[in-house]
């Protein structure tokens, strides 16, 4: 009972938490955390799936632990709904607003539209239930279609109150062995499905793995694209200050040099004309 309180309490924290998490991405419209919360509910269903198998296939699993772990992937696909529902809001705000949009070029804004596409698709596989083990694969090993033995006997009255020829009782005989061996047959093709049901559960967990795995992927170009186009950013003002400076400077010494021009050719004129006036004066 303890541990039962304490597993509900921990889900109730982790619902809050997640809530949080989307709120505060939704007010910041951040895709990539919002995408990146939706990778990690994906990562837990995908292990959900993989231990739900193994207790299907475990004889000695006790049923409970089925249910208790059935309801955790079915809490935590709703969860990854809501989380998608608020990824696609932010998508759209990102889309609609002019303020927002303009910080994105159309590469961009393309890839947070496949991004959004292939979580969508991934997380209705897992609502789809395509992941699951078929009831008719769970099952096969307890469908048999053998005859019992005690229908293949014909007692003495049976045979007095309706008389069968040993060619008639060869005849029925031989029909029930093609019976059982039609059934037996149709038994192991069932058993083949069944086999071949479960190799397509886990090549579509594999899928899904690859599907999560380039979406982070993704994700992560994304990000150290916007990281790069704030640098760019950074980098084109540092170079628009240095040359602003440089022109300061430029204009500073040219104001510099003309000024010690016009000193340097007024001294010119005064000496001269100095000059001049001296030898004017001499007889």
């Amino acid at each position: 009972m303890e541990r039962d309180a304490r597993e509900k309490s921990n889900s109730y924290n982790d619902v809050n938490e997640d809530t949080a998490t989307a709120k505060l991405n939704l007010d910041n419209l951040d895709f990539s955390a919002q995408a990146s919360l939706l990778l990690d509910h994906f990562a837990a269903i995908t292990e959900y799936v993989r231990t739900r198998d193994k207790l299907k296939r475990d004889k000695g699993a006790h049923p409970l632990s089925q249910i208790k772990l059935t309801s955790k992937l079915t809490g935590r696909i709703q969860q990854a709904r809501a989380d998608l529902d608020v990824l696609a809001n932010i998508y759209q705000k990102i889309v609609t607003t002019r303020r927002y949009r303009k910080r994105y070029t159309e590469e961009e804004i393309k890839n947070l539209e496949d991004t959004l596409h292939n979580l969508e698709s991934q997380l209705s596989s897992y609502e789809s239930s395509k992941l699951g083990t078929p009831k008719g694969a769970k099952t096969r090993s307890n469908v048999t279609f053998n005859v019992p033995e005690t229908q293949c006997t014909f007692s003495a009255s049976f045979i007095q109150l309706f008389p069968v020829s040993p060619e008639e009782e060869a005849i029925a005989n031989e029909n029930i062995k093609k019976w059982r061996q039609r059934d037996e047959h149709f038994d192991s093709q069932l058993e083949e499905i069944g086999e071949a049901v479960e190799r397509i559960g886990n090549v579509a967990v594999t899928i899904g793995e690859r599907a999560t795995e380039q979406a982070s992927k993704a994700i992560d170009t994304m990000t150290k694209v916007q990281n790069t186009t704030a640098d760019l950013a950074v980098i084109s003002q540092e170079i628009k200050r240095v040359l602003i400076r440089q022109r300061g400077i430029e204009f500073t010494m040219r104001i510099g040099i003309i000024t010690l021009f016009l000193l340097v050719l007024s001294l010119f004129i005064f000496f001269l004309h100095k000059t001049i006036h001296g030898r004017e004066k001499w007889p």
